[in-house]
């Protein structure tokens, strides 16, 4: 995006570029992101079972917050690509107007 002489100009390329950057960063979370699989209480041995209820909550704070964090990445990308279609329709929708008024082939 930059501004020009008191607007503005959006590059539908750019916005579809970061699109697929944050698609690509949704599907590295969700490709590193554990199950929301319950912990064995066996898993912290016989001492540590008493710490293994604060542990499988807090393991699924964390999974429900990367889930949180991965559906945010899917939305905005998704909203990048609306917008990206929406600006090259006002610009297909502008360019038309422009010929109509001055006519085809005026310079």
């Amino acid at each position: 995006m930059s501004s020009g002489s008191g607007g503005f100009a959006v590059d539908p390329a750019v916005l579809e570029a970061h699109a697929a950057a944050l698609e690509a960063a949704e599907r590295r979370l969700a490709g590193g992101a554990p199950g929301p699989a319950a912990l064995s209480s066996d898993a912290f041995g016989l001492v540590g079972r008493l710490f293994a209820g604060a542990a499988s909550e807090a393991a699924g704070v964390g999974v429900a917050a990367l889930e949180g964090a991965r559906r945010g990445l899917v939305a905005a990308a998704a909203s990048a690509r609306e917008a990206a279609v929406a600006y090259r329709e006002a610009d297909l929708a502008a360019a038309l107007a422009l010929e109509r008024a001055v006519g085809p082939g005026s310079p």
